[in-house]
């Protein structure tokens, strides 16, 4: 098939574990992935890609990278950057994605600070799919699955 392409993900997640599981899950369902196991390595991958992407996944919790900006620290776990926090204050305008996912199992966490957010932060997060972790034997297979339902088979 010529002209076909794979699809792209920049998988964003902080376990390593997690981050070759679920990596290894997506390529074996047909998608190009790009992974990126700190936020400074995801800015790299978007600038690298020019932020084009089919689908970004980002672990809502990611403590790696220390934010110097007292307002956002506010935000954080004792100043760390997490992953939503990184979508919405340094890659939002640089990522052009079919699909953004916040991949977690503290999804929660994010919705009690949606409560009192700004209206700009509710509109983005409104258009970010949130899905959980679950504890199942293979959660890297549901992933697979979820992302399969938002953007399609792998390959275009």
């Amino acid at each position: 098939m010529s002209g076909t392409r794979k699809k792209k993900i920049l998988l964003v997640e902080d376990t390593t574990v997690e981050l070759a599981n679920n990596g290894q899950e997506l390529k074996e369902a047909g998608f190009e992935v790009i992974s990126a196991g700190t936020t400074s390595k995801a800015n790299a991958s978007v600038d690298k890609h020019n932020g084009q992407f089919d689908c970004v996944i980002v672990d809502l919790n990611m403590n790696n990278r220390h934010i110097d900006d007292k307002d956002l620290a506010k935000l954080t776990h004792g100043g760390s950057l997490t992953g939503w926090i990184w979508l919405f204050f340094e890659a939002r305008e640089r990522i052009n994605a079919r699909e953004i996912i916040i991949y977690s199992e503290f999804i929660t966490e994010l919705e009690d600070y949606l409560l009192s957010a700004t209206t700009d932060e509710k509109i983005y997060f409104k258009q970010v799919k949130s899905i959980p972790k679950t504890r199942a034997v293979n959660n890297s297979l549901y992933l697979v699955q979820e992302v399969e339902k938002l953007i399609g088979k792998g390959k275009k």
